[in-house]
């Protein structure tokens, strides 16, 4: 499944969710932050380990001028939708910013932070506070580093916002479940039939077996199922219907209820 795939790579220090934990460094931290550069202490601010899609999302936010965050910001204040979804906000970015590559990067961290602070029950600021106390730790230019110092302020006031919060909940409520599907094959077997000496093959049976890979708890997990041939068809049947069963409730949430509506994998933090 493509679009846990994309969480799983991206979202890896988040808690609580069915991927790898918060990995938690540190705890008192000093840093430089504010468009003024004043210099902020927070004893509770602990870095988080920031993954390489992380890093180099940093990295492209940290170009951005503060007036180009200010205008994102500006831009969310007008809509009058109640609700945006991930690739909704992806496109009011881009509309502002000077590239695609820029709008995905600060849509995936907007989002990626927001569940975050959802998830391990931080508020913006300190979810900030975290960032900037991780930067230490990255592979960030020190230039980049000070930029991010200096665009916290809009950074946190994008974190707060509605469409922000309301985006990202409904991206974790699409998984928020205790196992979580991420591949699975169906995989056929000839087993021969022996003769009685055992010294020839009389006959074979060709079986069936589906191989489901998932995650629970944060652990990789795998199950295989011995199916026969109706098994197969009843499952293929089952999965036709779902389909047509989601695609109807999304037409009714939409044209019937004037509800904006996404079906689970049309919509993802990969944003892509």
């Amino acid at each position: 499944m493509w679009a846990v795939t994309a969480i799983v790579s991206y979202l890896s220090f988040l808690p609580i969710l069915p991927y790898p934990g918060l990995l938690r460094i540190g705890s008192v931290c000093s840093f430089t932050s504010g468009l003024n550069g004043q210099n902020l202490e927070s004893p509770m601010a602990r870095p988080i380990r920031l993954g390489p899609q992380q890093t180099a999302d940093l990295s492209v936010i940290s170009h951005l001028g503060a007036e180009m965050l200010e205008a994102v910001l500006a831009r969310l204040n007008r809509q009058e939708a109640p609700f945006m979804t991930a690739s909704d906000l992806r496109s009011l970015i881009q509309d502002c910013l000077e590239s695609e590559e820029q709008a995905l990067a600060l849509a995936r961290q907007l989002l990626g932070f927001a569940t975050y602070c959802r998830s391990a029950n931080e508020e913006p600021k300190e979810a900030i506070e975290s960032l900037l106390a991780s930067l230490r730790d990255t592979k960030l230019e020190e230039g980049e580093k000070t930029n991010l110092q200096k665009l916290a302020p809009a950074l946190r006031e994008l974190l707060e916002h509605d469409y922000v919060n309301l985006s990202s909940k409904a991206l974790h409520l699409g998984f928020d479940y205790a196992n979580i599907y991420h591949s699975g094959n169906v995989i056929t077997d000839i087993r021969p039939v022996f003769s009685d000496g055992k010294d020839k093959i009389v006959g074979a049976v060709i079986s069936q077996t589906l191989r489901v890979h998932f995650s629970s708890g944060g652990q990789q997990q795998e199950l295989s199922l011995a199916l026969d041939n109706d098994d197969i068809l009843a499952l293929r049947d089952a999965c036709d219907e779902a389909l047509k069963k989601a695609a109807s409730a999304k037409e009714m949430m939409i044209d019937k209820m004037d509800i904006k509506a996404f079906i689970v994998g049309e919509e993802t933090y990969g944003l892509g």
